[in-house]
C-alpha cells in the first residue's frame, strides 16, 4: 500500500510530506537489515512473489529520499544519504 501524507511523521528536516510504503510481510530479520546495507548480498531467492535479488534495489530509494526510514517488527531505523558515520554499500 502506498500512502502519501501531507506531513512528515519521521521529523526529516525540510520535508513537506511523506510517502509511506506499507506491506504485510512478517518484518525484517537481522539478515535482512545486513543485506540492505550491502551490495550483492540479497536474502531473496528465486521464489514466486519476490522481485529483485542483486542487492541494489533498496539503494534506489535515495533517488527520492535523503533520509529513508524503516519501521519493522517494532523496531525503526533510518539511513542518511550524506552521513559520514553510516556506511551503506
Amino acid at each position: 500500500e502506498f500512502v502519501l501524507l501531507d506531513y512528515d511523521p519521521t521529523g526529516t528536516p525540510n520535508a513537506d510530506g511523506c510517502l509511506c510504503v506499507i506491506n504485510n510481510e512478517v518484518g525484517f530479520s537481522s539478515a535482512n537489515v545486513e543485506s540492505i546495507c550491502q551490495i550483492a548480498t540479497s536474502t531473496k531467492t528465486k521464489v514466486a512473489g519476490y522481485i529483485g535479488e542483486k542487492g541494489i534495489g533498496f539503494k534506489s530509494v535515495f533517488l527520492v529520499s535523503e533520509r529513508p526510514h524503516i519501521f519493522s517488527n517494532g523496531f525503526q531505523f533510518r539511513f542518511a544519504e550524506n552521513d559520514p558515520d553510516i556506511v551503506i554499500g
